[in-house]
């Protein structure tokens, strides 16, 4: 799968310029997922969303008391 993860549908990726079905299935979910968190990241920097869900869990620890 570490090898697998940049292969593209069309066989342009690399390293073995697989193409379709010949991509484990493993591989497809891992490319799947890295777009995903990349979009969701950087949505969540880009609004600012990610220091302020810090912020909360920080104020929800010391409610705890932690």
């Amino acid at each position: 799968m570490a090898f697998s993860h940049h292969a593209r549908w069309d066989g342009k990726g690399y390293p073995n310029q697989l193409a379709g079905e010949q991509i484990p299935l493993s591989a497809r979910i891992a490319s799947v997922a890295d777009v995903v968190n990349e979009l969701v990241g950087y949505t969540l920097s880009h609004f600012g969303l990610e220091e302020r869900l810090l912020d909360e869990d920080k104020k929800f620890v010391h409610y705890l008391g932690g």
